[in-house]
């Protein structure tokens, strides 16, 4: 089967979905506790790099005698907090000589049950095991389904308006 005819194929799914082409063809995986798009917890950068190419943006510092650099990724087409700069669709910081963690605001990147950036909190409670949420009340609620501790947990922030989720996360203990 072409590409052509395969990209034809998912678009009629799609629209018998009642979701636009690009929406089923953007989308990429978020395996919460280890993996958000092609980069999961562990990874080297050169890893990174050859999954998502050259970063627009790396910032390197020492924290002792390690580096670590928070590398950003594409952008998407909304604008951040505080400065309201173009958001980078994903950052990977990098610890030594691996990923320690992915964040996005992105709502490409989405669970088999399609929750991500723009879930509702239920949502989330329901996909990721263990999630527990703490409101820090008018600027956000944090989730998270571990500590500082854990080998590897699950990030979101909500938006106290929406309660929508507007940024998500995996991190293991550095």
């Amino acid at each position: 089967m072409t590409t052509r005819r395969m990209l034809t194929g998912l678009a009629a799914v799609a629209a018998l979905m009642g979701v636009g082409a690009s929406t089923v063809m953007a989308v990429e995986p978020f395996i919460p506790d280890q993996q958000i798009g092609q980069v999961r917890l562990g990874q080297t950068m050169a890893q990174v790099k050859a999954e998502l190419g050259q970063p627009w943006r790396d910032v390197m510092r020492r924290v002792g005698s390690v580096e670590q650099h928070t590398m950003s990724f594409g952008r998407i087409n909304r604008k951040c907090p505080p400065n309201g700069a173009r958001c980078p669709r994903i950052v990977v910081r990098v610890k030594g000589s691996s990923v320690v963690s992915i964040q996005s605001r992105s709502t490409r990147y989405r669970t088999a049950g399609g929750v991500g950036v723009g879930s509702t909190r239920a949502q989330l409670e329901q996909a990721i095991p263990g999630l527990t949420c703490v409101d820090q009340g008018a600027r956000y609620t944090y989730c998270t389904n571990g500590d500082r501790t854990s080998a590897a947990r699950t990030e979101a922030w909500l938006s106290p308006g929406s309660g929508r989720a507007y940024l998500i996360g995996v991190r293991r203990a550095a």
